[in-house]
């Protein structure tokens, strides 16, 4: 009867006859010896194979190796698979367990392996500041803008609509006084400065609103056009550029200004100004200050928005336009209330 056994180190499978039970033989293959199981531990180690189902077994991997009975009586049985091991040995060379700690080394790499899927799965969630750098990214918009010097600029320019609040203020102020030093009614005086004082700001929150609002639409359309996606963030960040713009400019629209009426001046001698020179100067003056505020606005639309030199001047045609119906809409209403306020004005001079 022949005894089917393997190589301990190789695995090379072996047919060999009875007489070599129990002792050592060398492995044809890799060259080390191994114990040639005798007929007992066969009849022990039948049972232990036979409780290694074959679905337990495919569960595994096909790269496992056959079970290999214990050979004598220096090696044992792996509890969890069957597989011979020797004493010495603490992990079974088939199955991972360990003999010691009685951990499975199969649930060990099945833990891993749930880890690694949770974690990707975390990762994979989407998160709000993730969607808006996509969303920025998508708009070729710098993320970066918040860095350096645009941080600075982007701080001022905060300041500087408070500025532009506070002067909504002053303006109506400064006319209340004039009226209360110069008026001969200082009970209607009172009362044209209150209600130019509370006119000033519903117009001025009406006009920033307005213009907020034409200014996101003109950004959103002219995003359209280029074939990417803006957010509404744009037109705040628009409306900042024209601020900064508006803010940079003051004193060169109040040089020009100066110059424009000095040259008025000469122009109409010693004498009154006249009415053409008067004109002049004012044209003059609206002239150099529009050029000046359409060059800051252009150079502020490019560096904080960040866009290319085409979608800058596509995005900077929208906001003019934006701001022609803006003020259109904003100028009329506060010429029909400038039309209210007059006659209410002349019903109380006439009583």
């Amino acid at each position: 009867m022949a005894i089917d056994c393997s190589c301990d180190v190789c695995g090379k499978q072996y047919k060999l006859a009875d007489k070599l039970a129990g002792k050592k033989v060398r492995c044809k293959a890799c060259g080390e010896n191994f114990v040639v199981p005798t007929v007992s531990d066969l009849l022990v180690s039948a049972p232990q194979a036979a409780a290694s189902s074959p679905s337990t077994q495919s569960q595994q991997g096909a790269a496992s190796t056959a079970l290999r009975p214990a050979s004598n009586a220096e090696e044992k049985y792996c509890p969890q698979c069957g597989n011979g091991i020797r004493k010495n040995y603490v992990v079974c060379t088939n199955c991972g367990y360990n003999t010691r700690t009685g951990d499975s080394g199969r649930t060990i790499v099945e833990r891993r392996a749930e880890t690694v899927v949770v974690s990707n799965a975390q990762q994979a969630r989407p998160r709000y500041n993730d969607d808006a750098e996509r969303r920025y990214d998508g708009t070729r918009v710098n993320t970066e803008y918040r860095n350096g010097f645009a941080s600075i600029m982007e701080m001022l320019c905060v300041r500087g609509a408070t500025l532009i609040v506070v002067l909504m203020f002053l303006a109506p102020i400064v006319t209340g006084i004039i009226v209360l030093g110069y008026g001969k009614a200082p009970a209607k005086a009172w009362g044209a400065f209150i209600g130019m004082t509370f006119v000033q700001l519903l117009l001025g929150m009406i006009g920033l609103s307005l213009n907020v609002w034409f200014n996101t639409t003109a950004v959103n359309i002219a995003g359209k056009l280029l074939k990417f996606e803006t957010p509404d963030e744009l037109g705040l960040r628009v409306l900042a550029s024209k601020i900064w713009a508006t803010m940079v400019a003051l004193p060169f629209i109040l040089v020009g200004g100066i110059v424009t009426g000095a040259f008025a001046n000469a122009a109409s001698g010693p004498s009154d100004a006249s009415p053409v020179a008067v004109v002049a100067a004012m044209l003059g003056f609206v002239l150099v200050a529009c050029l000046f505020m359409l060059a800051a606005q252009m150079f502020f639309t490019w560096f904080l928005l960040r866009l290319r030199i085409l979608e800058t001047l596509v995005a900077f045609l929208f906001i003019c336009l934006a701001d022609v119906v803006s003020f259109l809409v904003i100028g009329g209403l506060f010429f029909v209330i400038a039309l209210l306020f007059g006659a209410i004005g002349t019903a109380i001079q006439g009583s």
